[in-house]
């Protein structure tokens, strides 16, 4: 069972077995962001590799993820429209928004993004936040965007945090 009461991102064990196959590393310790509106909570996104949690983000950008479990599964990501806009709140950057990424192609079936297609729409707007905010200075310190390579991030989940606002779980494992 995953929380976003908190003031940080949590896993609760013992409902969050999938937590238990992690590889080494640590979660990022991003706050949840507060929607200003109320909204209908959709489940958290998990992306898994061969049952264990996280995918590495460079893998996802050319968009074949070789061993991603239920990669052709189309997740619901919006209870109101088509578009939804990714959050990252990375210690010491502040709130950094990448609105209107589009989670429905426009083919004459209306079809949405699969697994692995949205594993790549995030991986690119993740490496955007770090080409955005890598000369930005950092109020946090330890937290530096040139001490956690991009390579080595790992995106765990997303999480529904407002009306069709979504952010990473993200990983950092050398």
């Amino acid at each position: 069972m995953t929380s976003t009461s908190s003031t940080f991102h949590v896993f609760t064990h013992p409902d969050y077995a999938y937590a238990a196959n992690c590889r080494p590393g640590i979660l990022v310790p991003q706050q949840v962001y507060k929607s200003p509106a109320g909204y209908q909570q959709l489940s958290p996104i998990r992306f898994t590799m061969r049952n264990v949690p996280g995918i590495r983000l460079v893998d996802a950008l050319p968009g074949v993820i070789q061993g991603l479990d239920s990669r052709g599964f189309s997740p619901p990501l919006s209870v109101t429209g088509n578009r939804i806009t990714l959050r990252i709140l990375w210690p010491g950057y502040g709130d950094w928004a990448h609105p209107n990424i589009a989670i429905q192609h426009f083919d004459a079936r209306g079809n949405r993004y699969t697994m692995e297609e949205l594993a790549g729409a995030i991986a690119n707007r993740i490496q955007r936040f770090y080409q955005e905010m890598r000369c930005n200075p950092c109020t946090a310190a330890g937290w530096e965007l040139q001490k956690f390579p991009f390579n080595d991030l790992y995106l765990v989940e997303l999480r529904h945090v407002g009306q069709s606002s979504w952010q990473p779980v993200l990983m950092y494992s050398p």
